[in-house]
């Protein structure tokens, strides 16, 4: 498998307002503010995670911490981060056949980048 090109991933949206809608909806407004913060804080950690465990050449930790993005990604309706995920996810599982480049984690750590500014700036 390889990794989406950026002319890909971009045709995939950083937000999907019925996904967040829906969260928004189910959880109620102040309990969504707090899941919101804590999303923005978990693109962060787990960014970081990824970039050490990638230095590191840990495919298990890479393969672990792009699975519980994705997870969360999906949640909130953060489409682009979700599928970025799931590519890094199967590179890592693939291990040595196809490992992920530093241009596969390059390009995840920008979607992150642009998916945390997208939902701080809808967490006000």
């Amino acid at each position: 498998m390889e990794f989406h090109s950026t002319a890909m991933l971009e045709q995939i949206p950083i937000y999907n307002q019925a996904s967040y809608l829906a969260l928004y909806n189910d959880v109620g407004a102040d309990t969504f503010v707090i899941l919101l913060a804590s999303l923005c804080d978990e693109i962060e950690m787990t960014s970081a995670a990824i970039l050490q465990a990638v230095e590191g050449k840990n495919w298990e930790i890479i393969d672990n911490q792009a699975h519980t993005l994705k997870s969360t990604a999906r949640t909130f309706g953060a489409d682009r981060l979700g599928e970025a995920c799931s590519v890094l996810e199967e590179l890592a599982k693939s291990k040595p056949a196809r490992t992920p480049h530093k241009d596969d984690i390059a390009a995840l750590l920008t979607i992150a980048k642009e998916t945390h500014i997208v939902f701080s700036a809808l967490k006000g």
